[in-house]
This record gives C-alpha cells, structure tokens and sequence, in this order.
C-alpha cells in the first residue's frame, strides 16, 4: 500500500482558515513531533477513518522550540493541524471556521464543494496528547465526545480526535 506523504506546513492549502494560523498550527505540529521523531514519521489513522499518512516537517530551530515552549499550548494548536488535515484527507468536509467559546467544539466544517455556503455542515472537537497510552486516548475520546454534546442542537455530524505525537495515532470518532 502506497502511504500518501502530508508536509504538514502545506496546511493553508486545504482550509479557510488565514495562512498565519495555519503556520502556527502547523509549526506547533513540528516542535511536538520533533520532540520524539526526526523530521518525518508515518501517523496512523483509527476508529472510525482509518488510514496511515507520512508526515514530513523539516529541521525544527531552537527559535521554533522557544516559541511553543508551553507544551500544552503547542500540543493543542499541533493536534489542530493534524486533525484538520485528516478532516480533509479522508472526508468530504473542509474546515471552514474556528468556533466560538462554550461551544463544546474547536472548528466547523464545510463540504469541499460547497464553498459558497457559510453556514456548517459538521463540526470538529480535537485534543492531543503528547505522550500517552491507549486507555489516555480513550479517556480524552469519551470526555470530548462528552463535550461535543452542547452543540447537539446544531443536528449536524461531529467529528471527534485525538492526536498523540510520541507514537504518533490520530483516534477518530463520527458522531
């Protein structure tokens, strides 16, 4: 099986989000991948998609590290990019929009034909874990599919992920 290769600095291309946010996410992604892989690493993708990606980054700067030295910042903005680049690998949605506060989500999306329409047509909770196990990922899964709950009312699809950098998983669950 040919595993298709993501640079992960390449994020602006597939969302509507500013190019400046999107380096940043991205950026966040490289330092936290950085931290336990060289400057590429296969991430597989399971539960509900399932697929498996080559990330690529380049060389991560001391500039860069000094930058997200607040892990749990970096860890959060770095999932942001990987979970929206499997959004848009493996569905038909394109992130079309950060969300408000008190939400219960972090973004929501957009068919990638319907580029006219600014009203969402699903909805994505993301976390990230630095380094963890496979009963942390499940915990964080069950909290956050907990948490997308409050925007239920929407009655569009969620999508919730977890992305664990050390051995890098992206979990995901359609509801």
């Amino acid at each position: 099986m040919q595993v298709e290769t993501i640079n992960i600095y390449d994020l602006q291309t597939v969302t509507e989000l500013s190019a400046v946010r999107c380096s940043s996410f991205a950026e966040a992604a490289a330092v936290c991948l950085a931290r336990y892989h060289e400057n590429k690493v296969n991430v597989v993708v399971l539960g509900d998609l399932q697929s498996e990606f080559e990330l690529v980054w380049g060389q991560v700067s001391e500039e860069q590290r000094n930058s997200y030295n607040d892990l749990e910042e970096a860890t959060e903005d770095g999932a942001y990019c990987l979970a929206i680049w499997v959004i848009e690998k493996l569905t038909e949605y394109h992130t079309l929009r950060k969300s408000q506060k008190q939400t219960g989500i972090d973004f929501f999306l957009n068919h990638k034909t319907d580029t006219q329409n600014p009203k969402p047509q699903a909805r994505l909770e993301v976390s990230g874990i630095l380094k963890g196990t496979t009963s942390k990922i499940k915990a964080r899964l069950n909290q956050k599919i907990a948490q997308s709950m409050q925007s239920d009312d929407l009655e569009i699809p969620a999508f919730i992920v977890i992305v664990e950098f050390s051995k890098p998983s992206i979990t995901v669950k359609k509801r």
